[in-house]
């Protein structure tokens, strides 16, 4: 990871609440446990339906609505 790209997650990860750096860690914690087995067909199915939720713009972000 490049250093500015590093700099950024940082800025980023010390602006969340507490809530938010909980989910962060715990979704860190998950993608590092989850390469230890290869993934299932429902895992494959679940990762093309994201992709495409996401193509339709189908998706939460943690940014706070601006007023």
């Amino acid at each position: 990871m490049s250093d500015n790209i590093r700099q950024e997650v940082i800025k980023t990860i010390q602006k969340l609440d507490d809530e938010n750096l909980l989910a962060v860690r715990e979704y860190i914690q998950f993608i590092q446990e989850a390469g230890e087995e290869p993934p299932t067909v429902e895992d494959l199915e679940s990762i093309s339906i994201g992709r495409q939720e996401y193509a339709r713009c189908e998706f939460v972000t943690w940014g706070k609505p601006s007023s």
